[in-house]
């Protein structure tokens, strides 16, 4: 899965040559892949890849943009995978030159929400829909 995340990251800097990892350009393609910090009972990895496209409709002025997001990924511990798949909506105001700040926050499905087994060791996200938030500079 790394390795899709990798090449999804280079295919999309040679087709969108102006996106980045902060929004600069109309059209976005970010992968992100996060792990524990601390060495938990099922260690559960999660990678993403998100289209996000701003809209000159949501565009109030230079400084402000809004843009919906659509997401795909995977959620993985040692042994199983599960993909997850969410939507949502962004706002990004750029404060100063090539700085700005971004505020997201939408919805997950995710297809698998028990990773191990019980009795050993179980990570149980809950249910199916999930909420996130996302903040960034």
């Amino acid at each position: 899965m790394r390795c899709l995340l990798t090449v999804s990251a280079i295919f999309s800097a040679l087709i969108f040559p102006h996106s980045s990892f902060a929004l600069q350009g109309e059209n976005q393609f970010r992968c992100l892949s996060s792990q524990p910090t601390t060495e938990q009972n099922v260690d559960i990895d999660i990678g993403e890849c998100s289209y996000l496209h701003t809209f000159e409709a949501g565009k109030i002025t230079d400084s402000l943009l809004f843009y919906p997001i659509l997401s795909m990924g995977a959620v993985m511990s040692a042994k199983e995978q599960g993909m997850l798949i969410g939507g949502g909506l962004g706002t990004n105001y750029k404060f100063y030159k090539n700085f700005s700040i971004l505020l997201e926050g939408g919805t997950y499905w995710l297809s698998d929400v028990e990773y191990g087994k019980r009795g050993e060791a179980l990570k149980n996200y809950g249910g199916h829909w999930q909420a996130f938030t996302k903040l960034g500079l």
